[in-house]
Order: C-alpha cells, then sequence, then structure tokens
C-alpha cells in the first residue's frame, strides 16, 4: 500500500471529492458535517472522514455495489449508493458537480479489477462510519 494516497500497487485513481451523507431526519434530508474525503479508484471508493484525530478510512471495494442511482433529496441532487450489505448511502458533494462524483462511480464499477485485488469488505470501517453518521 502506499501510505501517500492509500493506493494499492496497480490501483489507479478516477478522483478525489469533498463529499457529505445526506441522512434523512425529522426536518428533511440534510448533509452530515464534517464532509467526507472521497478518493474514487478503479477498484474502490474510499471514505476518510475530515477530523483532527487520524482515523482508519472506510473502503468500500467496487464489487459491493449493487447499483449507483442519481436521486432529488431535499431539492439537491445526490448519488445513492446501493451495497450488498443491504445498507443505502446517499452522497452529495462539495464544491464539484454530483454528476463528476456519479461519473467516477461508475467508471469504478465498470472496471475490471483483476486477480491482485481482495474481494472483501471490511465491515468494521464502514459500520463505524455508518454510526458516526447516525450519531451527527
Amino acid at each position: 500500500m502506499n501510505d501517500a494516497n492509500q493506493l494499492l500497487d496497480g490501483e489507479l485513481k478516477l478522483g478525489y471529492f469533498q463529499i457529505s451523507v445526506m441522512r434523512y431526519s425529522p426536518g428533511g434530508w440534510v448533509p452530515t458535517v464534517p464532509p467526507l474525503q472521497a478518493t474514487v479508484t478503479n477498484y474502490r471508493l474510499i471514505l476518510q472522514p475530515q477530523q483532527r484525530r487520524r482515523v482508519e478510512p472506510a473502503s468500500i471495494p467496487n464489487t459491493f455495489v449493487t447499483r449507483v442511482q442519481d436521486v432529488l433529496l431535499g431539492g439537491r441532487v445526490a448519488v445513492a449508493l446501493h451495497l450488498k450489505t443491504g445498507h443505502q448511502m446517499h452522497f452529495v458533494t462539495q464544491g464539484s458537480s454530483d454528476e463528476s462524483f456519479s461519473k467516477c462511480v461508475r467508471q469504478m464499477l465498470a472496471s475490471p479489477i483483476g486477480n491482485r485485488f481482495e474481494d472483501e469488505l471490511d465491515p468494521r470501517g464502514l459500520l463505524l462510519l455508518i454510526a458516526k453518521i447516525r450519531l451527527i
């Protein structure tokens, strides 16, 4: 693993985004704070919370995404990811177009991953991220 950008050997970065997870509250859909740093590669989506203390990023391999959908939430265009775990995550981008994020995620899903990548989802990072979002 390359510590400078968290990429595995042979992994290519497709895009980098500042995103927020959209969460439903009694007042409607709201973006969570603080935003996340999202790196989309040819193999996975890497989500890193923006906070002072370094936290292990959540990594979602492309084989665990079952569907990508552009949806309208609270008057904002969001990107919905449907995961094999049964979770749905809704993201909006900060400062760049949601279309670019959506396009990169779709490109990730279309990329052949080859034999050099492990096809496992580490549920700890993803569940910690989901739990953190629920507390916000």
